[in-house]
């Protein structure tokens, strides 16, 4: 096919199995795009993910939802061995997207992305209209995710319409506390939902709610 076909009037698309996402999205363009749901993209390396993303920015440029999950072929990747990655660094491109408001990752912990406080304040920063936010991490080890209550900062600063927040893990540190406003920087925030399966104590959670987030219900 020479010429992507324009499909203008679709809102949502959804693409399962795709033998290789550059050329499908090649393949179809809309400016009406709201919505992408990709459930198994293969992960080849940093490079080539990063040119899915180019890819998806330039054909879909209204995208306000974003969902992915994202495989290998084996789970043979020697981490000793490969670079990891930011997360934000993959994402790279659709930082740019302004309209931004639901992004939900999720993939295998051999996968060398890892989530760090800077990886959450580029996407906070990047999407200020968030509403829910996702990084799953399955299915055993999470030492990829980093992520303390810097990052979560970021998430109070920069994104007051966010509803729910879901990360697998955070590493908090003792002395991030004292780095957080004495006050919610937006009392009105609208996140109600902070999921976090591991590193978040009753303590931790009364500090992040009293200071940060104090809409949590």
């Amino acid at each position: 096919m020479s010429h992507p076909v324009k499909l203008d009037f679709l809102a949502s698309l959804t693409i399962y199995h795709p033998p290789d996402p550059n050329s499908v999205s090649h393949m179809l363009t809309s400016i009406e795009l709201r919505s992408l749901t990709l459930p198994d993209i293969c992960y080849h390396d940093l490079p080539t993910f990063q040119s899915y993303c180019t890819i998806w920015r330039q054909s879909f440029p209204q995208l306000e939802s974003f969902t992915c999950a994202l495989w290998t072929l084996d789970d043979d990747f020697d981490l000793d061995d490969v670079p990891l990655w930011p997360l934000s660094s993959a994402f790279e491109k659709l930082l740019s997207l302004p309209r931004m408001r639901k992004f939900s990752v999720e993939y295998a912990h051999w996968i060398p992305l890892t989530v760090k406080n800077d990886d959450l304040i580029a996407f906070a920063r990047a999407w200020p209209s968030l509403e829910t936010f996702s990084i799953t991490v399955i299915p055993f080890d999470k030492s990829c995710l980093l992520a303390g209550l810097p990052g979560l900062h970021a998430f109070a600063e920069n994104c007051p319409k966010l509803s729910k927040l879901q990360i697998t893990k955070i590493n908090v540190r003792p002395e991030d506390s004292s780095h957080l406003p004495l006050h919610p920087p937006y009392p009105h925030h609208g996140l109600r939902t902070l999921d976090i399966e591991h590193g978040l104590d009753a303590e931790t959670y009364d500090i992040v709610r009293k200071r940060l987030f104090p809409n949590l219900v």
